[in-house]
């Protein structure tokens, strides 16, 4: 198999990985609840569930604020990629320290080095790790090779 298909394969391994966990839209799980007691009634009816559960462990991976995974890789091999998810408390250098948790509650505050080949996209947009501002949604996928920042600002009227 040849450098590009391998690095194709591996990058295609962590982009589902990261649509496993949520990273198309809602990277970073608000736990948004119904607004009426009608529809959270319908909602404990249908399937058994207490009101504002998911399914599956695939609701509980789109809110993780830490995750890590063995991935395998072509010729046997296993690499670890991990994912941290939070609201950006500070950007120094080349270190991005998060709050990881919920608006209601914190879970730790990490502090994670950034290689300077990191891909960061602000908004959907190109970006660089400069860019990013305290107060900002964050999601960092660290695997093997390469290391994906993905950052948004936080929706209006949360509170971080």
């Amino acid at each position: 198999m040849s450098q590009g298909k391998r690095k194709l394969a591996r990058i295609g391994g962590v982009v589902a990985l990261c649509g496993a966990l949520g990273a198309g839209g809602a990277y970073v799980g608000s736990a948004a609840s119904p607004s009426s007691s009608s529809a959270a009634a319908g909602k404990a009816k249908r399937g058994g569930q207490h009101a504002g559960q998911r399914r599956g462990s695939r609701g509980a991976l789109k809110r993780a604020v830490h995750a890590e995974a063995v991935v395998p890789t072509q010729g046997g091999k296993f690499v670890t990629v991990t994912v941290d998810r939070g609201v950006v408390e500070k950007v120094e250098g080349s270190q991005l320290t998060l709050r990881e948790g919920t608006r209601q509650a914190s879970y730790k505050t990490v502090t994670l080095d950034v290689p300077s080949d990191a891909v960061v996209r602000i908004n959907r947009q190109p970006g660089k790790l400069s860019d990013v501002k305290a107060g900002q949604r964050a999601m960092v996928v660290h695997g093997a090779k390469k290391t994906r920042v993905v950052v948004r600002d936080a929706r209006n009227g949360s509170k971080g």
